[in-house]
């Protein structure tokens, strides 16, 4: 008797090669659907980093506000109170405005080098802020004064009093020491007077309410005593050479240099800017142009705004 074999032939090189083109396509979209994925994860992850650093921040802030209302109270900082006035032409509001200036320089350094520098205020009567034992560690030369510098400082000023929920962002700069990271693995770093021009999205709600006022200085009492250069540029802080100066309006954001303390108060709402690198990890895109805070650079301050972004 005839058998017939029924056994399918083999599959042909084309069929194979369609297969193997199918697969591979269906790798690749998995891929990049999981790539997407994790990369929102990270946002959402740094997000949520600089929000929670930003609220630590502000109740620094406000702590710093209310012990200078108590030590002017109670008379416990006679000296510090007297030197801001006569720079203040006795303004008793505009003397608290720069001792909170100064504190903030004391409490909130944004290099090693400047947390190790002493300021001296006052014309006649004079105060000098001591070096604060919470930057003891960090040793003034070589410094750079990058923003890895500033992030070490930040995370030295805000766990005085415990992490709250941050331990799993706690990792180390290039130099060892340790600061908060973003979920891309990158430091936190934060400038401590930053502005962003005469109309930017610092002097609109929900940054300000009030246009044109400085929040350490809401009844612009300390302006006088702020238009001196040198006071001012020295409560404002190092330039980062890796993040540029303060302004933050510029081509995106790009270095310049700092206008006059008079021209910079003017109409222009000041923060203090918690920054993450983003998930390109740099802080700047093209050095040759000093633009600084590349497109996917995230802002605290962005973050305050119900649903905002940080980009």
């Amino acid at each position: 008797m005839l058998t017939h074999d029924r056994r399918r032939p083999a599959f042909t090189l084309i069929e194979l090669l369609v297969v193997i083109s199918i697969i591979a396509v269906l790798v690749a979209l998995t891929a990049t659907a999981a790539f997407g994925v994790r990369r929102n994860m990270q946002k959402q992850n740094a997000e949520a980093t600089l929000q929670k650093l930003d609220q630590k921040v502000g109740q620094k802030v406000k702590s710093i506000r209310d012990q200078i209302q108590e030590d002017v109270r109670k008379g416990t900082a006679a000296q510090e109170y007297e030197a801001a006035k006569s720079i203040t032409a006795g303004n008793p509001e505009g003397a608290k405005a720069i001792m909170l200036y100064a504190r903030l320089r004391q409490q909130l350094p944004m290099s090693f080098a400047e947390s190790r520098t002493t300021l001296t205020i006052g014309s006649g009567t004079t105060y000098t802020y001591p070096n604060s034992p919470a930057f003891r560690e960090f040793q003034v030369t070589p410094s750079t004064a990058t923003i890895e510098e500033s992030a070490a400082c930040l995370y030295s000023a805000l766990t005085q009093t415990g992490l709250e929920g941050l331990e799993q962002q706690v990792g180390t700069n290039p130099s060892g020491q340790k600061v908060f990271t973003d979920g891309f693995g990158s430091p936190i770093g934060f400038i401590r007077i930053a502005y962003d021009g005469n109309s930017g999205e610092l002097n609109v709600a929900p940054q300000t309410n009030a246009p044109g006022r400085d929040p350490f200085d809401p009844e612009d009492r300390a302006s006088a005593a702020l238009s001196n250069v040198a006071l001012w540029n020295s409560l404002l802080g190092p330039t980062l050479t890796n993040a540029g100066s303060y302004n933050l309006n510029a081509s995106p954001y790009r270095t310049s240099a700092a206008p006059t303390p008079v021209a910079l108060r003017t109409h222009r709402n000041h923060t203090i800017a918690l920054v993450s690198a983003g998930i390109n990890k740099q802080w700047i895109d093209v050095p040759a142009t000093n633009t600084i805070y590349d497109g996917d650079n995230l802002f605290s301050y962005r973050l305050r705004k119900e649903g905002g972004k940080g980009d």
